[in-house]
């Protein structure tokens, strides 16, 4: 794209040293003037050459200096080499909403009454292209007008003026602009006339541009990159629909635009920078190195933000903290720009870390299995080697969560069974001394058992009829194969709960929490 760029630039420098026409302003369309103002110090070349057989003009080269500060711009001409003009302006109005910019203008304040970009002839008032030599020709000495030019967009412009001198034209088109075609008589040295043009920008790219001088409807591109900008245009369009036979053609222009020196400050740039940990997103201190001519040193606070205001351009940042990988990236500043820049840094990982990652990992895994103590176990392992491990702090609060509301409904459930079936309720709560290993939850145990066998009548005894003996276990043998029967069901192991449950249902089949689990545990198989 660049060298695209420099090729073109090139390309219009040489096209435009090689031809002859009038030196247009930095911000003029074409050949009509613009109410914009770009402060600076220019060289300008113009030409334009017949596409056709118009009256002949010999190659000459026409340039301008040109001076813009504050609201004036001031604008020497040096046609064919031997004639001289001065052009100036003012900037009256800046666009504000919908009101347009607005210039007042004064063009060719010079010493002769007739001037054109061809040169000028001693005693001859007709040197000029052969379609304006008109009769009375308007004097382009003095070329007063006022013009306003109004932005709809970042892509769009409409440009309007009212002039006088060469913004006359007495052609079989070109009359029907001024104001002359109100009157029988032609008053060339007070007549004015209208002139103006659209502008369209593509975005990153050239400009299109139609316009009407006054005298000529115009056609072109612009192209402004850096210092330079460039126009190639298709002018005296108008000559087109003339008569046949007529050796009046349209013109190929171009113009070169070079600036020398800016009388503007670069406008700075802003950068809102946000130094973050990767793993948390917690604010960090740190510091920055970036170059401006120098290597440069910015501390950044514990609050992790920091503002700078730079020049416009592309800056390396090199972004650092304590026990932290280091980070750079580019960052290209833009005049008058606010840029929001987050950076997240990664902590260097010791042996420690990496344990803890790891453990972390097989917690979330056990997680998904439901084996919940488990996870809770591997978690605090991993918080005790890398206490600011905060994917294992997310996933401990997620464990205890999810253990908390099994244990409050098992709670719920228990409660609800003591005053309709005590076993069941003995039973449950067991399950949540599995899930919360507390004292009161054995007390109350305890007393649930107590109550129990307050209200156990003995049976009348009958004779044993001859069967199978069964297995005698004791009550702590029991409460042991209760333990382990639940902790196997917790953790996915169906068959071997069912054989724990079994053992306890062979040696006392009343107790209902084996019976309860050992049909949950059929069911899982």
């Amino acid at each position: 794209m660049k060298k695209f760029q420099n090729i073109s630039i090139i390309l219009i420098f040489l096209i435009t040293i090689t031809l002859d026409s009038q030196t247009a302003k930095r911000e003029s369309y074409i050949d009509i003037p613009s109410a914009h103002l770009t402060k600076g110090l220019f060289i300008n070349l113009n030409g334009s050459f017949p596409t056709g057989s118009e009256n002949e003009v010999s190659t000459d080269v026409n340039s301008g200096l040109e001076f813009a500060l504050n609201r004036f711009n001031i604008l020497l001409n040096w046609y064919s080499t031997s004639n001289f003009s001065l052009d100036l302006s003012y900037l009256l109005l800046e666009q504000n909403g919908m009101i347009p910019s607005l210039s007042f203008g004064i063009d060719n304040i010079t010493y002769r009454q007739y001037i054109s970009p061809i040169g000028h002839a001693e005693g001859d008032t007709q040197n000029t292209y052969a379609d304006e030599g008109y009769d009375p020709r308007p004097p382009e000495v003095v070329s007063a007008y006022l013009v306003a030019t109004r932005k709809f967009s970042e892509n769009f412009e409409m440009t309007l003026g009212l002039g006088r001198g060469r913004f006359i034209g007495y052609g079989p088109r070109s009359h029907l602009l001024n104001l002359d075609v109100f009157f029988d008589e032609k008053n060339e040295i007070f007549a004015f006339g209208f002139f103006g043009g659209l502008k369209y920008t593509i975005p990153h790219g050239p400009s299109i541009v139609i316009e009407t001088d006054g005298r000529d409807a115009n056609l072109g591109i612009q192209y402004e990159y850096g210092l330079f900008k460039g126009t190639l245009g298709f002018i005296k369009l108008e000559q087109l629909a003339s008569e046949e036979g007529s050796n009046l053609t349209p013109r190929i222009n171009a113009s070169f635009s070079f600036k020398t020196y800016s009388f503007e400050a670069p406008k700075s740039g802003m950068v809102n920078i946000n130094l973050l940990d990767l793993n948390s997103d917690k604010p960090i201190a740190g510091k920055l190195i970036y170059e401006d001519g120098k290597p440069i040193t910015v501390y950044i606070s514990s609050t992790g933000k920091k503002t700078l205001t730079l020049d416009p351009g592309t800056y390396l940042f090199t972004l650092s903290s304590p026990d932290y990988k280091m980070k750079q990236a580019k960052i290209p500043i833009r005049p008058g720009q606010v840029l929001n820049f987050t950076v997240k840094l990664q902590k260097k990982l010791t042996p420690d870390m990496l344990s803890s990652l790891e453990l972390t990992q097989k917690a979330l895994e056990d997680y998904k299995n439901k084996k919940f103590k488990e996870a809770r176990s591997k978690l605090n392992a991993a918080l005790q080697l890398y206490p600011e491990n905060e994917k294992a702090r997310e996933g401990l609060q997620l464990v205890e969560k999810t253990i908390q509301e099994e244990v409050r409904s098992l709670k719920e459930q228990a409660r609800s069974q003591e005053a309709v079936n005590l076993r069941k309720a003995i039973a449950l709560w067991q399950e949540v001394l599995y899930w919360e290993p507390s004292s009161e939850v054995e007390a109350h145990i305890r007393e649930l058992r107590s109550r129990l066998a307050s209200l156990t009548k003995p049976k009348p005894k009958k004779k044993p009829a001859p069967a199978k003996k069964k297995p005698t276990l004791s009550a702590a043998q029991i409460e042991n194969f209760y333990k382990a029967g639940i902790k196997e069901y917790v953790q996915g192991n169906y068959r071997e709960a069912a054989n724990y449950f079994q053992k306890i249902l062979d040696a006392n089949p009343n107790h209902e929490g084996a019976k309860r689990y050992l049909k949950k545990a059929k069911e899982k198989l």
